[in-house]
C-alpha cells in the first residue's frame, strides 16, 4: 500500500516539467510597466519590504518601480 502511495505521487511528477509556462518580463530595456502595491493602510513593515523590494529590483535591472497603495494601483501589471 504504502509503495502505491509513493508511485501515485511520483507518476505526475514526471510530468510536471511538460507544462507550458508564459515568460514574465517585468523589465524591458530600462523600462516597466509594473507597479508595486501596498495596503491602504499599509504597516512601517509593510512600507519597509515594499522599498527593499524596490531597491533590490533597482539593483537588478537599473530601473525604479513606483510603490503605490492598492487604491490608486489602476495598473493591470502590480506586483503585490
Amino acid at each position: 500500500m504504502k509503495k502505491l502511495l509513493v508511485i501515485l505521487f511520483i507518476i505526475p511528477l514526471l510530468f510536471a516539467d511538460n507544462v507550458p509556462s508564459r515568460e514574465l518580463t517585468i523589465f524591458d530595456n530600462g523600462q516597466s510597466n509594473y507597479v508595486i502595491v501596498t495596503p491602504v493602510a499599509a504597516t512601517q513593515i509593510e512600507q519597509k519590504a515594499a522599498f527593499k523590494l524596490q531597491y533590490y529590483l533597482r539593483e537588478m535591472s537599473g530601473t525604479k518601480l513606483k510603490i503605490v497603495p492598492e487604491n490608486k494601483s489602476g495598473h493591470t501589471h502590480n506586483i503585490y
